[in-house]
């Protein structure tokens, strides 16, 4: 799918501006030109406190290490069977306002588990009959998560949808003009929506969607264009979550919250699109 997504814009942005190469060389990091880009993370996460608040129960677990896969394989093991299975997809679409700067669009997905095998502190307060098991107060109390008594997760993933600027610098572009490669730094701001789904005393109810708070990031990278039209990309994202305002529960009010820090390297394949080329100021002189 991926590869037949790569052709079409491939031989679509070759038929939009054929005509434009003749009249001028071209610059894939200059005014306007438009490109896109879909691409596969793994993402690791800061430590953070996820609190729940209903109406006869809060508790707070202390410490939580969240994971994007179930077993807890760290994103050393990038291309490893749960990442794989966990798939987590990136896709931006920019323009180049000027050369060198551009700015876009962009939907990102990031897992989160809390894996089994993790024993967290706890606190809160549970009201007689909220829970079989707990029932009072507790205050950094030994919690382990293997019990299945309380959970959360965000197992299809919290979209982070922002709007971002970046910046391409030219590193090398050979006198054909069919390879450059550029370092890429940039910076994204924008909101998440959270698809959640939350255990409580071994129940666990369907995902509910939510608006739940908003993300921050930023990033760096390297940019390899190949014939200009296609280009190979990588990037180190860090940023942070911020989830205020996650719904768990649709008929009941029971609401969780968050802030996490992330790692997220990332690979992709995207294309250019030379729709209004003004400047070409780095191109090769054939």
């Amino acid at each position: 799918m991926l590869i037949r997504f790569l052709l079409f814009f491939v031989l679509f942005a070759s038929a939009i501006d054929a005509s434009a190469q003749r009249r001028k060389k071209t610059n894939p990091i200059g005014q306007g030109t438009l490109y896109g880009f879909v691409g596969y993370n793994r993402s690791a996460y800061g430590l953070s406190e996820l609190s729940v608040a209903a109406n006869n129960y809060n508790f707070t677990m202390h410490d939580v290490r969240f994971s994007d896969n179930p077993a807890g394989v760290p994103i050393s093991a990038f291309f490893n069977r749960e990442g794989i299975n966990n798939f987590q997809i990136a896709a931006h679409l920019g323009y180049f306002v000027k050369k060198n700067w551009a700015i876009g669009l962009g939907f990102e997905r990031y897992n989160l588990f809390i894996p089994t095998d993790q024993n967290v502190r706890f606190s809160g307060n549970f009201a007689p009959g909220a829970h079989s098991i707990f029932s009072g107060n507790y205050e950094n109390a030994s919690f382990a998560i293997a019990n299945n008594y309380l959970n959360y997760r965000q197992s299809q993933g919290v979209s982070y949808i922002q709007m971002n600027t970046m910046r391409l610098d030219d590193l090398y572009t050979n006198k054909k003009g069919t390879f450059q490669a550029a370092s890429i730094v940039g910076a994204g701001l924008g909101l998440l929506v959270a698809d959640a789904f939350y255990t409580f005393d071994g129940f666990t109810g369907t995902s509910v969607v939510s608006l739940s708070g908003f993300g921050f990031s930023a990033y760096g990278g390297i940019r390899l264009n190949l014939w200009k039209h296609v280009f190979l990309q990588t990037r180190f994202i860090f940023g942070g979550l911020n989830q205020r305002s996650i719904q768990l529960r649709e008929a009941n009010p029971v609401d969780g919250s968050h802030f996490t820090t992330f790692l997220a390297p990332e690979i992709s394949v995207g294309f250019n699109i030379f729709v209004r080329p003004t400047d070409c100021g780095t191109c090769p002189q054939w």
